[in-house]
């Protein structure tokens, strides 16, 4: 081919061979701007490195298809771990929220239990008049009870 350019002429002469391990996997081209540069010759020295390149680019597409899928690998594992975060901290959330709502019904219950402890206390100490049997036992069950839930 003779492309042109400054208005000079220049003649290229080329040299295709195929580039190959176990099947062709390229070509290999070379270019000289003096006519017959390449011989049957050269042509023979050059099949070892041709064959050397050919075992690279296999290498090197082998290794271009490992660093797409772990690539591949990576952007799953980010996604994963994204998604582990979310329900840990949505997990963190309902541990607290559990806890509060542990804590301010654990107030609501003893608030009551509080009052009817202290009012037990004070009838069985008879201040407002004297119990009869059936009372006392009766508070001193409520005491006991409380006793023994409290402990806990």
């Amino acid at each position: 081919m003779a492309p042109e350019g400054l208005g000079l002429r220049i003649s290229f002469h080329d040299l295709s061979s195929p580039i190959f391990r176990e099947e062709p996997c390229g070509t290999l081209n070379l270019y000289s701007t003096r006519p017959k540069h390449f011989s049957s010759r050269t042509l023979r020295q050059l099949t070892p490195y041709l064959q050397v390149l050919g075992c690279a680019v296999k290498t090197f597409e082998a290794l271009q298809k490992k660093r797409l899928a772990l690539e591949k690998l990576q952007r799953k594992c980010l996604r994963l771990e994204e998604c582990l975060y979310l329900r840990e901290s949505r997990i963190r959330y309902l541990e607290e929220f559990h806890q509060r709502w542990l804590a301010v019904l654990a107030h609501e219950l003893r608030t009551p239990l509080a009052t009817i402890a202290g009012f037990t206390e004070f009838l069985l100490e008879e201040l407002p008049g004297p119990l009869n049997s059936r009372q006392r036992e009766k508070l001193l069950h409520i005491q006991k009870a409380r006793d023994s839930s409290w402990k806990y």
